[in-house]
């Protein structure tokens, strides 16, 4: 299931995924977790659009930034273990990026739900990356 493909019109990325040790809590987990879901919806949002954006051109000629991400849990889980991503670009318009996702172990459950509003706009002028968002 790795990869990223077009389910009904929308973008979808599936990624397993692990930390490389054990954590003591669930709020460490819960932590690394978070951590780890923000970072592919806005490139998977672009991966429809690739004709037009360059994701490429993030923090140089195009602005993107997260507006706000939130995370809900289900059940425990531990990072340690193999963990299936489920990320999906639901709209990339206007400026914005909408998307969201699940985190499933390896048996199915689903252990959390995420989702993301991110800001996607061109530049009017070449962004200095290393000081850009």
């Amino acid at each position: 299931m790795p990869g990223d493909r077009i389910v009904a019109g929308v973008p979808v990325l599936y990624a397993w995924h692990r930390f490389d040790q054990a954590l003591g809590t669930p709020a460490a987990n819960q932590a690394v977790l978070s951590w780890s879901t923000c970072g592919n919806i806005i490139g998977l949002a672009f991966s429809a659009h690739r004709d037009q954006v360059d994701i490429h051109q993030a923090h140089r000629t195009l602005n993107t930034g997260v507006i706000g991400h939130t995370i809900h849990f289900a059940e425990p889980f531990d990072v340690s273990q193999w963990l299936l991503f489920a990320h999906s670009a639901d709209k990339a318009a206007s400026g914005r990026v909408l998307g969201r996702g699940q985190v499933f172990t390896p048996g199915g459950e689903l252990v959390a739900e995420f989702s993301q509003d991110a800001m996607a706009k061109a530049a009017d002028r070449e962004v200095d990356w290393q000081h850009a968002m």
